[in-house]
């Protein structure tokens, strides 16, 4: 029976849930069904898309989970293939379900390529791959039509050990491959790199062809650009048989002076040739001594003129990656001396057009270049993670562009979150008042000018999901610990700083604006209340069900040590909680009370948000004062009393809360955008525990159930007049909109049409 494919989607989009569970039960639904079906071709690209991206799941248990996944799926299925083809007699022929394993590796794409190598990067660290069996298999692979690719994607990761593995006759057949190949092969970089690794074992006389039309290549400009760089490494690995290595460089140089001077002679002419000049000298650098006339090549086309023509756009983005890898160079070329001057010069050229440049291209290559550098190089003063450079990176998060958006995620929570790991939780606090373009001058990015802070600001209720994506992007990178840290320097650099008025909130909600420092004060405590900040629930991989009881035995060492760590993540947020959270909340509530402050609302959703998850912790607090205990009882009955208001039906039979109109998203203010999008995720707080209700009454006053089955509007409508002396606080703490609306002071509300009906029936009867 063919499964439903509508619904096999829809399990490998829990691939991408939330929950661990969840992932890792998709992950094992969709093996069980590709085992089934193997030469399905939708069930292939489904399992490729929803699995092999989890191989770098920041959950240890999902990723190790997906790598055995994919060992099972695809590694063992192709060592199979390979011994049943090794060993089969003239008339035995592989069964389709294990030839599909080929079908299903040719549809891999160049990202789920990768996906593949990391796959085989754990085994190999973990041990279960062979990699003298691998090798051996691979090398019989690539003499395969049906095989050559997913022989080279494995020799090609696995070329750290291939020296070790290869031998001569081996090394005869890399060296017949490449003289064989056909010009626009795939595989060219994978076959270089390969060629790099076994370079000693390969024979002079070889070497030295091979090395030859290399040079020649590349004195040709003929290589495609992402194929230099590997070719670049290839003849130097392999020329140490012949020649000395000064004399091709020097060869090299002189053909890309020589283009390089009919193009300041004669103009542009060629943009592709150009090109794969800029990225030559930009992969040669490192054998450069004088650089001075070259490094103003380069530069000439950094600017968006040159000759006054306009530099195209694809040149000005080769040239930026060519900047960056001389600027990469030359910290490598001088370690050992003073910092080299052409990286420094560099950084304020590449965060500049970071900002101006509206090229996807430029900005991509910029991206990258910074964050080796960061990461590289970040004991450099001009390099380090400081000013705002973070900030531009963040900005990048939430781009337009998707691609970027992407490349930027990436780029920061990959190796250069590793390399600085409490970079995001340092950097917060600055980060709600830069997006929100409230520069406080303790802030290290308080020498911008406004220009810059603008740029880089998010401010406004209509662009707050922006800001929020840069919030939950940040805490998605975050441990258990970090989260506990990140809670308290919210509460010490924001919160605490509004309870000792050295952050001055204003008398009258009307001048506040958008950079106000109750904006700022909005988005912490919005952070601190959400979903993403809480700490990750225990169970560890117990979550698993009896399918995978060998998985969730090989996890449970570490599943023991991530329970100890969280049980101690928990003591320590508990611990926070009361010595240093609840007081400083307190001192935040009166001075909002002092005036009348809208921020008023999301401090007693937040309050309500700690009643629900440390109801014992605050209940122990407020006890030691109950009039106070009291008043926060009032206040947040009446904020849950306005909610439930606003999610009853109006005249229209819908609720209020689901009003998704563009003008009204506009104008929506950010605690009700997350109202109404994580609705269910804010129950209201009930306590059973007769002690906490004779302090804190949190019940909610159930609706009639005639009120409840009414879906139009009544006749007359009885509606609370608002207290004259209440008034504007009421409006400035409860309205759903950035506009300060003036309540309507009616006590009945009739509606017209229905009492014309009704009073025309009357006259008829």
């Amino acid at each position: 029976m063919e499964p439903d494919m509508a619904m096999v989607a829809e399990i490998q989009l829990k691939c991408t849930d939330s929950s661990i569970v969840v992932r890792k039960q998709a992950m094992q639904v969709l093996t069980t069904l590709l085992s089934k079906d193997p030469t399905n071709r939708d069930l292939q690209s489904i399992w490729n898309w929803g699995v092999l991206p989890l191989v770098n799941d920041p959950e240890p248990t999902v990723q190790t989970s997906c790598v055995d996944f994919v060992h099972a799926t695809l590694c063992q299925r192709l060592w199979e293939w390979h011994d049943r083809r090794r060993r089969r007699q003239d008339n035995d022929t592989i069964p389709p379900s294990l030839a599909a394993v080929l079908d299903q590796f040719a549809q891999l794409d160049r990202m789920l390529v990768n996906f593949f190598q990391v796959a085989i990067r754990h085994l190999v660290k973990r041990g279960k791959l062979d990699v003298c069996d691998v090798v051996r298999h691979c090398m019989q692979g690539i003499k395969l039509p049906q095989a050559e690719s997913s022989s080279w994607v494995m020799l090609d990761e696995l070329h750290a050990h291939l020296l070790e593995h290869v031998t001569a006759a081996d090394c005869r057949v890399l060296t017949n491959m490449w003289n064989d190949k056909l010009p626009e092969n795939d595989h060219t970089l994978r076959m270089l790199r390969v060629l790099s690794s076994v370079a000693p074992r390969v024979a002079a006389m070889d070497a030295s062809a091979i090395a030859t039309g290399l040079q020649q290549s590349l004195h040709a400009f003929s290589f495609p650009m992402n194929v230099i760089p590997g070719a670049i490494l290839a003849l130097r690995q392999l020329n140490s048989h012949s020649q000395p290595r000064s004399l091709w460089v020097v060869d090299l140089w002189s053909a890309c002076d020589t283009v390089m001077n009919d193009v300041v002679g004669q103009g542009i002419t060629d943009v592709t040739r150009l090109q794969r000049v800029l990225c030559t000298m930009g992969d040669l650098w490192s054998d450069m001594d004088q650089y001075t006339q070259r490094l103003q090549h380069i530069h000439r086309f950094l600017l968006p003129s040159f000759n006054h023509e306009t530099t195209p756009a694809a040149v000005r983005a080769v040239a930026f990656l060519a900047l960056g890898k001389v600027s990469l160079a030359s910290q490598v070329r001088k370690a050992h001396e003073p910092p080299h001057a052409i990286a420094k010069d560099s950084m304020t050229m590449f965060i500049r057009e970071l900002q101006t440049s509206d090229n996807v291209a430029i900005r991509s290559n910029i991206l990258l270049i910074l964050g080796d550098l960061c990461m590289q190089y970040t004991s450099m003063g001009y390099i380090k993670w400081k000013d705002a450079l973070v900030h531009y990176f963040l900005h990048l998060v939430v781009d337009d562009n998707v691609e970027l958006a992407h490349l930027a995620r990436h780029v920061l929570s990959g190796a250069l979150l590793q390399k600085t790991p409490n970079l995001f939780t340092t950097k917060f606090v600055e980060t709600i008042f830069v997006l929100n373009n409230a520069m406080d001058p303790s802030t290290s990015v308080a020498a911008l000018s406004d220009a810059d802070v603008h740029a880089l600001s998010c401010s406004g209720a209509d662009r707050f999901p922006r800001r929020w994506d840069v919030y939950q992007f940040m805490l998605s990178t975050m441990t258990d610990f970090q989260k506990v840290d990140l809670t308290g320097k919210l509460t010490r650099g924001i919160l605490e700083e509004v309870s000792e008025q050295k952050l001055h909130l204003h008398a009258n909600p009307t001048d506040i604006r958008d950079n106000s420092v109750e904006r700022v004060v909005q988005d912490a405590l919005l952070v601190l209340s959400s979903s993403e900040i809480k700490l990750s629930p225990g169970g560890g991989s117990g979550d698993g069900d009896d399918n995978n009881n060998q998985m969730d035995d090989m996890d449970a060492p570490s599943s023991s040590m991530k329970d100890a760590t969280r049980n101690l993540a928990s003591k320590l947020a508990k611990k926070n909680l009361v010595v240093n959270v609840i007081p400083v909340v307190i001192g935040v509530k009166h001075q909002l009370e002092a005036k009348r402050s809208p921020v008023m609302r999301y401090l007693l959703h937040y309050i309500q948000d700690l009643m629900t998850s440390f109801k014992d912790e605050v209940t122990d607090v407020l006890n030691m004062d109950p009039q106070l205990a009291k008043e926060i009882a009032f206040d947040l009955k009446q904020y849950k009393a306005q909610k439930l208001a606003k999610s009853r039906p109006s005249f229209g039979g819908t609720s209020s809360m689901g009003v998704t109109t563009p003008l009204l998203k506009k104008h929506m203010t950010p605690l009700t955008r997350i109202l109404r999008e994580r609705r269910s995720s804010f129950q209201d707080c009930g306590s059973d525990d007769e002690s906490v209700m004779k302090t804190l009454d949190f019940s909610t006053r159930e609706v009639p159930s005639a009120a409840r089955g009414r879906s139009f509007a009544p006749l007359v409508e009885v509606v609370p007049v608002e207290d004259e002396e209440e008034k504007e606080a009421e409006v400035s703490s409860d309205s759903d909109f950035e506009v300060i609306e003036k309540p309507t002071k009616l006590a009945i509300t009739k509606h017209p049409k229905r009492a014309k009906t009704r009073a025309k029936h009357k006259h008829g009867a």
